[in-house]
């Protein structure tokens, strides 16, 4: 590191393997990567508990934040006063938590800014057998991004034969949003056995601006809630 502001050209700009109790406080992490797979932050199976306040991840060639989980167990990763902005023209989501395999993920996002993201601005998913439990709450998404495919908040568990085993349990509460494309909240049982579970609650959030058209989402719906399959 060079100080608060970290800079590189190419690659990631903190990646991680198996890491426990990854805590952040204040870290900037700008114009990250030149091509597909290169993220701000890129984390593969982060176990225990961590917290991050005061990030900021902006710039980045896809994804600002993806964190991918294959096993073991995330007791929680809370995330306050951050801020998740203006990925590239290659750009996908602001923030991508993934639980697979037999991965266990508890993340909480709160009082923080997605702006200008070209894919989701947020995304958590389930596959296989993953466990999910996902709290977003109080944050402010904006949309922004020349070429912008969703700037939205997807839930989703999804994957082919035999489908999905796991569980994902949601809050989605107290969000403004304005700016998506796709739909502005969307949460999305897939492909599932009858074992799996997606449970909760979408509620007191503001879509849109009351008088600007299509402010909640310019191609979809304010709120989409689908199911798929058995579960």
């Amino acid at each position: 590191s060079d100080g608060p502001a970290c800079r590189r050209q190419s690659r990631d700009g903190i990646r991680g393997s198996s890491v426990t109790g990854l805590s952040l406080t204040g870290v900037q992490v700008t114009s990250n990567g030149n091509a597909v797979g290169e993220a701000g932050i890129d984390l593969a199976n982060l176990l225990g508990t961590s917290a991050w306040s005061g990030v900021t991840v902006s710039g980045s060639a896809e994804d600002n934040v993806v964190i991918r989980n294959t096993s073991g167990t995330l007791n929680s990763l809370a995330v306050t006063g951050s801020t998740f902005s203006n990925n590239s023209a290659i750009g996908n989501d602001g923030f991508l938590a993934e639980a697979s395999g037999t991965a266990s993920m508890t993340v909480s996002v709160t009082g923080s800014t997605f702006t200008a993201n070209r894919g989701d601005h947020f995304q958590a998913a389930g596959v296989n057998s993953g466990v999910l439990d996902v709290t977003f709450t109080g944050n402010t998404l904006t949309g922004g991004h020349p070429t912008a495919l969703g700037q939205g908040i997807t839930i989703n568990a999804a994957t082919g034969v035999p489908g999905y085993l796991g569980t994902v349990d949601y809050n989605i509460d107290n969000n403004t949003i304005n700016g998506a494309i796709l739909d502005a909240i969307i949460v999305n049982l897939g492909t599932s056995a009858a074992s799996a579970n997606m449970r909760g609650t979408i509620s007191g959030n503001l879509i849109g601006t009351s008088g600007s058209f299509q402010s909640g989402s310019k191609q979809a719906n304010g709120i989409t809630v689908d199911a798929h399959g058995n579960g």
